[in-house]
């Protein structure tokens, strides 16, 4: 899965090369692609039950509770509002489950940086599933009422 993501990302930066930003650095200009990739694959894995259950098994129990009552857009939504330095970590870890060590051999970055970024990630992921949560049930409530 996750070779598929970086796979898709690559074509997609080939493709789109000439419009990258005569400014910008290539390894964030490219992970913002590689962002954008993951968001729409976790949105599509979390449309579908038995794949979203998978893909959050090493995940807190709270979280995994959220990712499966909330929509594949509704956790897309939340996935591309984490910051931009944690967001493939943690679309990687939860699709794809790949190890933290893969994980800094992806990003050719430190396995102390990754597995911060996974931290920091999960928890602004968590929180954000969470607010769109209480939204979600606040509106039913009022709706009911």
């Amino acid at each position: 899965a996750a070779e598929t993501m970086v796979e898709e990302a690559a074509l997609i930066a080939y493709g789109r090369y000439h419009e990258r930003p005569a400014d910008s650095s290539f390894p964030i200009w490219f992970l913002g692609i590689t962002s954008t990739v993951m968001a729409r694959q976790m949105g599509e894995a979390a449309a579908a039950p038995s794949a979203a259950a998978a893909a959050v098994e090493r995940d807190p129990a709270e979280t995994r509770r959220l990712l499966a009552r909330l929509s594949g857009a509704q956790v897309a939504a939340a996935v591309r509002q984490v910051p931009a330095e944690c967001r493939v970590v943690v679309a990687l870890d939860l699709a794809a489950e790949v190890p933290l060590r893969e994980l800094a051999a992806i990003l050719d970055s430190s396995l102390q940086l990754v597995r911060t970024w996974r931290q920091q990630g999960r928890r602004a992921l968590h929180a954000l599933l969470q607010q769109i949560s209480e939204r979600e049930s606040s509106a039913a409530a009022f709706a009911a009422w």
